[in-house]
């Protein structure tokens, strides 16, 4: 049975839990965008475990973002299903207009009632010709062929559902505090909060694996190779973020990648440890010291370079001189990886929104005139081969990347 919903102000569950937020993209006024939904959903669920009284807890995962629409075909709302250790774990109802009450459903136990409708299963809402569509609360018509139909299997209309919406456009003056709140603090990383699972808003997108097929399927075919350089790939040991125990822990375990790699190769840099967890365990502690790091907040991108000093210095090593790099070039990158040093790159959108990967190889293609370039990358997500897409990430003046951080130990 399902839960009875509740709609409710999200001006003390913000004020809460702002601090969970990092700087990323703000859509137009009056259209909340999926990731703005998805933070909204994400620090309900935080409030809510904070508040014990849900089957909410810490291992709670987004396992399927589905889009609702209106009548007029337009994103209306987002339901955020989610899952605990593979199994149902309810869902949450955002809106994606601030012209309606932010939260329109939730449940902790309960599966969305549009897969009541005869026409809707798991597998089949991911079908192109699927849609489902949104009124109001607990109101759901689907989409699978050429009818729209109600969760009994009748047909209705378009102007049925236009009606049936009508009742849910009442303004909440509230919603304009919470939408500036994420205006100023920004938006999460909904990757970090997603199972095996991907959006049906972005089911094209992931990772690289292959830089060669990517290329030739993303650019047109023809492509050939023109540079590499992959000298690092056996030197560098790829970690995983859930090695270590702490959250938001990205930049850590890059860096981390990174010394322990100086370690062993660097013949000047005998003094520092040279096993992972006791290299993680020192880089967390420099963090910390230098307030750079909290495991709700996650690392300030501006204080990576910081860290990397604070703790080469502690070892005896106080001539490095790691940097933060904001205006950069492909020579940059390439340069650092043909110097023998790998480094931090710090992503602001993308697969990779608000996430900070270790940099150690690149590679070139060329067709006629043209060149594409790759970075290898560790992502702390997987120990498989990744890639990033240079100039597709970073084709607007770096807007992509937030910085690089270098790490020069002497």
């Amino acid at each position: 049975m399902l839960k009875k919903t509740k709609i409710i102000s999200f001006i003390l569950a913000f004020a809460m839990v702002s601090s969970l937020f990092t700087i990323n993209c703000f859509a137009k006024s009056n259209v909340i965008s999926e990731d703005e939904a998805g933070t909204m959903a994400i620090i309900f669920i935080a409030n809510s475990i904070k508040s014990g009284n849900t089957t909410w807890d810490d291992s709670t995962k987004i396992s399927r973002i589905v889009p609702l629409y209106d009548s007029d075909n337009s994103i209306i709302a987002f339901t955020f299903e989610l899952s605990q250790n593979g199994n149902g774990n309810g869902y949450i109802t955002i809106s994606a207009s601030d012209e309606m009450n932010i939260i329109q459903e939730f449940s902790d136990t309960a599966t969305p009632l549009y897969y009541e409708a005869p026409v809707m299963s798991s597998s089949n809402i991911q079908n192109k010709d699927s849609k489902v569509y949104f009124t109001a609360p607990l109101e759901y018509f689907v989409k699978n062929g050429n009818d729209i139909k109600d969760l009994d299997g009748n047909k209705v209309t378009k102007d049925n559902l236009e009606d049936k919406h009508i009742k849910n456009s009442e303004i909440e003056d509230s919603n304009q505090g919470i939408r500036n709140i994420i205006k100023d603090k920004g938006t999460l990383d909904l990757n970090e909060w997603m199972s095996d699972s991907v959006s049906l808003m972005t089911a094209g997108d992931g990772p690289i694996t292959n830089s060669y097929d990517y290329v030739n399927s993303e650019y047109g075919s023809g492509w050939t190779s023109y540079a590499y350089n992959n000298n690092l790939e056996s030197m560098i040991v790829k970690h995983l973020c859930t090695e270590e125990p702490e959250d938001n822990n990205c930049s850590l375990i890059a860096l981390a990648t990174i010394f322990q790699y100086l370690r062993a190769y660097y013949p000047n840099l005998t003094n520092l440890p040279s096993d992972f967890h006791t290299i993680y365990t020192m880089v967390k502690g420099c963090a910390i010291l230098s307030n750079a790091y909290s495991a709700r907040g996650g690392t300030d991108p501006t204080k990576i370079d910081d860290i990397a000093n604070v703790y080469l210095s502690a070892y005896g090593y106080g001539d490095g001189k790691s940097n933060n790099d904001y205006l950069f070039s492909w020579s940059v990158v390439k340069g650092e990886i043909d110097s023998g040093r790998p480094f931090c790159v710090n992503i602001a959108n993308g697969y990779y929104a608000n996430h900070t990967v270790t940099a150690y190889a690149y590679s070139t293609f060329a067709k006629n005139s043209s060149h594409v370039d790759f970075l290898k990358i560790a992502d702390g997500w997987s120990t498989a081969s990744r890639y990033i897409d240079w100039d597709g990430l970073s084709g607007f003046t770096h807007i992509g990347i937030g910085s690089i951080t270098k790490v020069i130990p002497y």
